[in-house]
């Protein structure tokens, strides 16, 4: 029998440390749901890693039962290409998990899942600065391309009106925030600025390259049809002669490229007023204009800010309602 971790369960397994990438293979999905047997082995082997209930699939409908909650899903009739978490125990590719949360999610916590999806980071309170490095796990374009190939599936719509708005390559949920803040439509408390291309290579030219030492520079965001960037300083504090010159040579180069370069520090980003000044400065560099008619908007704005400040519904299940209670409980 072989348990498939599905829905936000599959995300939480995608986004936990690993040493190593699992396995794909493909595979069909299982008729029923595991067994009493099957339960126990598996709530000792992910008590610390996954959040209650535990979402999986099912060819037919299966009643739910302890922690579990069974989907059914028919769909797939010629099997899966599925990730080995251990024996008997398989998990949905990352672009269909990100589909199957759409219609559960709200809009700007699925922007904000795919940022972390596509991005090089995964949220953990448990890590050093509330999160570690990695791999991106997907691409944007990845993700289109299975919610256009299966548009039936519930979820596809939704997925793709968020996937216009999520950029790849993220480095830190601080860039995810400020990219948001900037580019998601007023409606959803965004700025409603261009989509920005995050730590974007710039290679230097020989000038650039004596002046630095350096022979590319990383932007935190990049517009290049406008060779506009902005940086996120995210510990202004820092300020000493070493630093002062560092960026002064990299202010330098990236002059000498042509590219606007606007500064967002924490405290900037942190007061709603400030950034938004930021935002307009940028705005006018990329020659827009950032334009507030829905008397709304600032309830809006206010909304989406918080909800970015809070943790991640993916990761706040592990600690709300961690697996491992109920392993207790048998």
């Amino acid at each position: 029998m072989t348990i498939i971790l599905s829905h936000i369960s599959a995300l939480e397994f995608w986004l936990s440390p690993r040493k190593v990438q699992p396995k794909i293979v493909r595979a069909d999905i299982p008729e029923k749901g595991p067994s009493s047997h099957e339960r126990n082995r598996f709530l000792q082997r992910f008590a610390n890693q996954l959040g209650t209930p535990v979402h999986t699939l099912t060819k037919t409908p299966w009643p739910s039962n302890g922690p579990f909650h069974h989907h059914s899903c028919s769909l797939f009739a010629k099997g899966l290409p599925l990730a080995v978490a251990c024996e008997g125990v398989l998990v949905c590719p990352v672009e269909l998990a990100f589909v199957q949360v759409a219609t559960h999610l709200p809009f700007p916590e699925q922007v904000r899942l795919g940022f972390e999806l596509c991005g090089a980071y995964s949220v953990d309170r448990r890590a050093s600065g509330g999160f570690f490095q990695r791999k991106p796990l997907t691409t944007p374009q990845r993700i289109v391309q299975f919610a256009c190939g299966n548009a039936s599936l519930r979820g596809s719509a939704k997925a793709r009106r968020a996937l216009r708005y999520i950029a790849e390559n993220a480095a830190s949920p601080a860039e995810t925030r400020i990219a948001m803040s900037l580019t998601l439509p007023l409606a959803e408390g965004g700025l409603g600025l261009p989509k920005a291309q995050l730590n974007h290579s710039l290679p230097l030219g020989t000038y650039a390259r004596r002046a630095t030492g350096r022979h590319y520079f990383v932007c935190d965001l990049f517009w290049p049809d406008c060779n506009v960037a902005v940086e996120y300083d995210s510990d202004a504090v820092h300020t000493g002669a070493q630093r002062i010159a560092a960026d002064s040579a990299r202010r330098n180069a990236l002059s000498y490229l042509d590219i606007s370069v606007i500064t967002v520090t924490r405290a900037e980003y942190q007061n709603r007023d400030d950034f938004n000044r930021v935002a307009r400065i940028i705005a006018k560099h990329l020659h827009k204009r950032i334009r507030i008619r829905d008397v709304r908007f600032e309830q809006r704005q206010i909304h989406l800010r918080k909800a970015l400040a809070a943790q991640p519904t993916w990761e706040n299940r592990r600690h709300a309602q961690p697996l491992r209670d109920h392993l207790l409980s048998h």
